[in-house]
């Protein structure tokens, strides 16, 4: 069953057909952004299609939280490593985007001030002890961090590719610049809960795991030490 919130007065009504064809579109979009880096910067790039703003503006809607997974995952493949210089910047657009959109908490404000994922993991994924959108979310959240050893042997020697995805100023004025607030979500609300939380897929337990792992370690790894 397809698992979504409350509708605003202006979300769209989806059938159960747009929501498979939906959500077979970003397979395919996903799939192809990660197997050719060519139509990955050509998706990201077109003036026209606005690719990233159009993906992103999918998740505060009141969509099924299944569409909205599978949104995630699109924006985890354009958002791969090995795309030199034009993918980090794709990477910085996507963190610019998640923080206008909210699509989290970043202003601050304690845990009456949750927002999007945050909610919907609360009210939705863990009553129903399934992870469709939370997962592919962390699994975003890892692809944007870059690290070195994910460059190729000739960059890492040239030292032409830099891995720093992050917005120098993300988060200004209204906080301190950095993504503090996604680390916070990915440690606290996700890492530290996996053990207290009841999962009908086992394996949602051990993606979300992985995927809060994967992003602590890229994190560290990406510092310039």
């Amino acid at each position: 069953p397809q698992h979504q919130p409350s509708p605003p007065p202006s979300a769209p009504r989806l059938s159960e057909k747009d929501v498979l064809l939906g959500q077979c579109f970003l397979r395919l979009l996903s799939v192809v952004a990660s197997h050719s880096v060519a139509a990955r910067l050509a998706l990201a790039g077109h003036a026209h299609l606005r690719a990233l703003p159009t993906l992103v503006s999918l998740i505060p809607l009141s969509i099924p939280l299944e569409l909205k997974g599978s949104t995630f995952v699109a924006l985890a493949a354009i958002c791969s490593p090995g795309a030199g210089s034009a993918g980090v910047e794709i990477c910085r657009t996507v963190w610019i985007l998640l923080e206008r959109m909210e699509i989290i908490n970043v202003r601050g404000g304690g845990s009456l001030a949750k927002k999007g994922v945050q909610i919907e993991l609360e009210l939705v994924e863990e009553s129903n002890k399934v992870y469709p959108e939370s997962v592919p979310f962390l699994s975003l959240l890892a692809a944007l961090i870059h690290t070195p050893k994910q460059l190729s042997l000739r960059s890492r020697i040239t030292d032409d590719e830099t891995v720093n995805t992050i917005p120098d100023n993300l988060g200004q004025p209204y906080r301190q610049p950095g993504i503090g607030p996604f680390v916070a979500f990915v440690v606290d609300e996700m890492f530290l809960k996996i053990p207290t939380r009841e999962y009908q897929v086992p394996k949602d337990r051990w993606q979300m795991n992985d995927y809060c792992l994967s992003f602590v370690e890229r994190c560290l790894a990406s510092y310039d030490l």
